[in-house]
């Protein structure tokens, strides 16, 4: 059985969890009205993905990870090679 104190614990607890969960549900209908707000001058239209722009910034950042990949790859045949031979001369 639950003493004074705790049930004050208790319903204090469901009580505030109460107001919090009213206080979501009040934001979360201000949202949704702003959102309705600024819909209505975009009813037909869609938003189109940005484009990237294919600039000197793009392109050496492409050659970055493009020399990247090749690194990795020499250092996997490299590899590969290696340990081919290796088991090779064990034999």
């Amino acid at each position: 059985m639950l003493n004074p104190p705790q049930v004050l614990v208790v319903g204090g607890g469901v009580a505030v969890g109460h107001k919090v969960r009213q206080t979501v549900l009040q934001a979360q209908q201000e949202q949704k009205a702003l959102t309705a707000e600024l819909m209505v001058g975009r009813v037909g239209a869609q938003r189109k993905p940005p484009k990237v722009a294919v600039n000197k910034l793009f392109l050496r950042r492409l050659l970055t990870i493009l020399s990247m990949c090749a690194l990795l790859r020499d250092c996997d045949t490299r590899n590969a090679r290696g340990l081919l031979s290796s088991a090779s001369a064990s034999q």
